[in-house]
């Protein structure tokens, strides 16, 4: 069998793969932040205003790319009679995107290693380790996906020319390279340490052109300054409720770092949101345990380096992948954890090429090639298992509620899944569990109110009302929903007071209910 046609093979391979272990995704819904930040909630995007999508930052990030893309997907997507979108194009270019990337590290660890079964088995790796299912699976990574996917042409195309030219890199290789970094900034920021990946992989496998490398390579880091900006001053500090100092910050790190390579080695419990917040790591100990096993690593790698120098460049992959988010610059999803799944997806890349590297060591070594086939075959029944949870609002957050309890993120969402469903009971049972978590939090306040009210315990509704309204007093819809609960509980002097104050501040009262609540002040007191 000629090596060409294992090559198509493999290829071939890893689509079917691909399209099994996420093809069913097409058919899950919309979750979390899908419509309610990135879609719907998005008016430039829903309105198709190209030039406001490229002009400012959205929700932090400053993302264009992705954004004019889902605009052409929102346009093939949307039930202008029902005024729905429909989520199976969105799931089905995330699936298209991860079999593009998958293809992409196929074809990069065949061009480092010319070896196709161990590009191929490490790619299988990339494929389906339960760690990308997030990415994959969840519409609003479309983002990562789509950045890793320019990313990954971008060093394939780069190195390509380094494997093609002995002597010089053509301008138009390298043109067409940072280009595609360029989109790549422009798809997600989180993907700046690209220009690093590509110099540790000169460095290990085309040394010779390390230094020519390093000054074309030095005008991408310059082409992300202005993006890297705009970003960081668009996600500022306000939103968190806990800003780490800064001495802390390395055991941040250390933490997420140690977290990440545990989760590769053993992928269970896997979680949509692990409620592992700064303020939890810095109150523990284990950023401390971590931060010297991390030291250890990083030690023994380095005395090592000579005899082992894919092993640490690989690691060095996975590490500087997960830099931007492990806590040393502040970032917004630090509100809900500190770590996630999909921080992971480029990383994987890493690890990748560390499986190919080992398969070729240690080749003929039928214990170690048994272990690789079922640390794989591990990996696909775990990702089956995994992408199940992604399905709905309700068994993502149900998993994540159950493996992760001690988090207000997921006991809150499943509360709001509950009420959805008309589980009242479970639903007050969650958002005060939530509350235990994050006591101040008015959405729990208010949404536990309305479930009170909903089962006619009026008295704790207007309890969690008016703690709600100590912490934000000019919410009108708080106002309103108290005086409907006042006007059940037929205090009709409280109701109108509450009513008059939602209407002074801003919010559109029915005007039925306002005429009845007149009326009734009128039979009860004359007026």
């Amino acid at each position: 069998m000629s090596k060409a046609f294992n090559n198509k093979l493999a290829i071939i391979l890893i689509v079917v793969l691909s399209f099994a272990f996420f093809g069913k995704t097409v058919n899950y819904q919309f979750v979390w932040d899908d419509e309610r930040s990135h879609l719907t909630k998005h008016e430039a995007l829903m309105k198709g205003d190209l030039k406001a999508i490229w002009s400012k930052p959205y929700d932090g990030m400053y993302i264009p790319v992705s954004y004019t893309i889902w605009m052409g997907i929102k346009k093939m997507s949307y039930d202008g009679f029902k005024k729905l979108l429909n989520p199976k194009l969105f799931h089905l270019s995330n699936i298209l995107l991860h079999t593009g990337n998958a293809l992409l590290v196929f074809l990069i660890l065949l061009l480092l290693f010319k070896n196709n079964v161990a590009s191929f088995l490490a790619t299988l790796l990339f494929l389906f380790h339960p760690m990308q299912v997030e990415s994959v699976a969840w519409v609003s990574e479309f983002r990562g996906l789509l950045a890793a996917f320019f990313s990954l042409c971008a060093i394939y195309v780069f190195l390509k020319e380094l494997e093609r030219n002995q002597k010089t890199i053509k301008w138009s290789s390298y043109i067409i390279s940072s280009l595609l970094f360029l989109l790549a900034l422009l798809s997600k920021p989180s993907v700046v340490i690209i220009p690093f990946i590509l110099l540790v992989l000169i460095f290990v496998f085309y040394k010779p052109h390390f230094k020519k490398s390093l000054l074309l390579l030095s005008i991408w880091i310059f082409m992300f300054i202005p993006i890297v900006y705009l970003t960081a001053s668009s996600q500022g500090n306000e939103l968190l409720s806990f800003v780490t100092p800064l001495w802390q910050r390395p055991f941040l790190v250390s933490y997420s770092m140690s977290f990440y390579l545990y989760k590769f080695l053993l992928p269970f419990n896997l979680s949509a949101c692990y409620g592992i917040t700064p303020e939890k790591i810095v109150a523990g100990e284990l950023m401390y345990v971590s931060a010297v096993a991390l030291l250890g690593l990083l030690i023994f790698l380095f005395v090592k380096r000579n005899q082992s120098v894919v092993y640490t460049a690989s690691l060095l992959i996975v590490l500087l992948s997960l830099l931007p988010v492990t806590g040393l610059i502040a970032f917004h999803y630090q509100r809900f954890s500190n770590v996630a799944d999909r921080y992971m997806y480029i990383g994987m890349f890493g690890f990748a090429l560390l499986l190919a590297y080992s398969w070729i060591q240690f080749n003929g070594k039928k214990m170690f090639s048994y272990g690789i086939i079922a640390f794989l075959i591990l990996c696909s029944v775990l990702t089956a298992m995994q992408s199940k949870t992604w399905q709905n609002e309700f068994t993502m957050w149900d998993n994540a509620a159950n493996n992760y309890p001690e988090q207000w993120t997921a006991l809150y969402n499943r509360g709001v899944q509950y009420g959805k469903q008309g589980q009242l009971d479970a639903a007050i049972s969650d958002y005060t569990a939530a509350l235990e978590f994050k006591p101040n939090d008015k959405n729990t306040l208010v949404n536990r109110a309305n479930a009170f009210g909903m089962k006619n315990k009026f008295e704790q509704a207007i309890a969690d009302y008016s703690s709600a309204l100590k912490l934000d007093e000019n919410d009108a819809s708080i106002y309103y929903n108290r005086a409907l609960t006042y006007y059940y509980m037929k205090n009709i002097k409280a109701c109108s007071y509450d009513l008059q104050m939602s209407i002074m501040k801003g919010f559109k009262a029915d005007p039925r209910f306002v005429q009845e609540v007149k009326a009734e002040l009128k039979r009860q007191f004359g007026r």
